[in-house]
This record gives C-alpha cells, structure tokens and sequence, in this order.
C-alpha cells in the first residue's frame, strides 16, 4: 500500500511513491557521496547506500537515530551473510561445471 508509515508521534516515513520519485530525481551515481538530514526510520538510508559511493544521514530524534542504526546495523550483516553464501554457492557451481583448478581464477 503506498500509505506513510508512523515512525513514532511526530515522524513518519515517506508513502513508497514518494520516496521513487525522490530517488528518480536525485538520479543518484555510484561514485557520489550523499548527505541525508533526516534518517528518519533508515529505509531510505540503506537505499540509497546501494546507489552511490557513501553516505553520511543526520537524524535529530534519538529515538528514530537508535532505531535506525540498529536496523542498518542488521541489514549489513544480513548483506554479508547473503554474499558469503551466494560465492559458496557460485564456487559449488564452478566446481561441478569446471572443475577445482579455474575457481580461483573466476573469483579472486
């Protein structure tokens, strides 16, 4: 549903429209740095780390900045842990198809 979310009494994130059109508009470039004011719930935060090179988000509200960070924190070790099992499960595939000794070559 393209609704705004309530992140607490005063905060609520942007409804999903909004925030693809904002992220149409700023046409963001992976060698780009962004300064996000505004954290919020870090959804958009953690979007937009995909798309450029660093990012730096100010949230004025403790509440909504601790929650943020503990989510961002869990979506980088979720990233990770996806990472590590998709190269075992593409060194499993090499294995099979080609054998041991080009794994290192395709990889590293």
């Amino acid at each position: 549903a393209d609704i705004e979310i309530p992140l607490n009494n005063q905060a609520k994130m942007f409804s999903p429209k909004i925030e693809g059109r904002l992220l149409d508009a700023l046409n963001i470039k992976s060698h780009e740095t962004v300064l996000e004011i505004g954290t919020g719930s870090g959804y958009l935060t953690a979007v937009v780390a995909k798309l450029c090179q660093s990012i730096t988000s100010v949230e004025i509200n403790e509440e909504l900045s601790g929650g943020a960070k503990e989510k961002l924190n869990a979506f980088m070790l979720l990233i990770k842990l996806l990472r590590k099992v998709f190269l075992t499960q593409i060194e499993n595939l090499c294995t099979n198809l080609m054998g041991n000794n080009h794994i290192q070559k395709l990889l590293y």
